[in-house]
């Protein structure tokens, strides 16, 4: 995380960690997880890839299958953190799968379906 953001505080990086479902069991702001996260799981990779994104606060974020191999409650979790934390960010994300709750996305949502 403090690749993303190196003055980032501890309770900053827990917060980021929480909001990306991240925060259940050994994973701490200290813990170190090898290179490019290699000793977590897969959707806890790209978990982490989205909260390393996050915290720099980008103008765009391009994300691809950001909920592929998560349930639905996570992935609404993931989803909705996405828009709160980046409420100024233009997102567009490569989903298979839409929400049922599309509110989660914000106001301005729309989808292009490419069958």
């Amino acid at each position: 995380m403090r690749r993303a953001d190196p003055r980032a505080s501890d309770e900053e990086i827990r917060d980021l960690l929480g909001s990306m479902v991240l925060d259940r069991g050994w994973l701490e702001p200290t813990t170190r997880i090898g290179v490019d996260g290699r000793s977590l799981s897969g959707g806890e990779q790209r978990r982490l890839q989205i909260a390393r994104a996050l915290a720099r606060q980008p103008d765009v974020l391009l994300i691809d299958e950001p909920t592929t191999g998560l349930d639905a409650a996570t992935a609404n979790r993931v989803l909705a953190a996405i828009r709160d934390r980046l409420p100024n960010t233009a997102l567009v994300l490569a989903i298979h799968e839409l929400p049922q709750d599309r509110g989660i996305l914000g106001p301005a949502w729309s989808s292009v379906s490419l069958d």
